[in-house]
This record gives structure tokens, C-alpha cells and sequence, in this order.
């Protein structure tokens, strides 16, 4: 059953992209607290430490 799971996964074509995420080195987004953590609810913003 292994070999024949490795043998279908062989005949398997390869994906033709690449995942990736980057941030513009220029602008930081702003970072929030989220009242009690809730995503939907951003409050105050925060200040990265100089």
C-alpha cells in the first residue's frame, strides 16, 4: 500500500509558483491592540520602539 501511495505521488505534476508575502521597506503597517484580543475590534496603535 506504501509503495503504491510513493508511486501515485511520484506521477504527481509540480506546483508552478512560488509562495511568498513581503512588506514595503518604506511604510510599516500599523499594528493595533485588539480589545480582549478580538481581531474585529482594533483600538489604540501602537508605536514600534526606537
Amino acid at each position: 500500500m506504501a509503495k503504491k501511495a510513493a508511486d501515485l505521488r511520484a506521477t504527481k505534476p509540480e506546483e508552478p509558483f512560488v509562495r511568498a508575502l513581503t512588506e514595503r521597506a518604506d511604510k510599516a503597517p500599523v499594528t493595533r491592540v485588539f480589545f480582549r484580543g478580538n481581531h474585529d475590534q482594533p483600538k489604540a496603535a501602537v508605536s514600534r520602539p526606537t
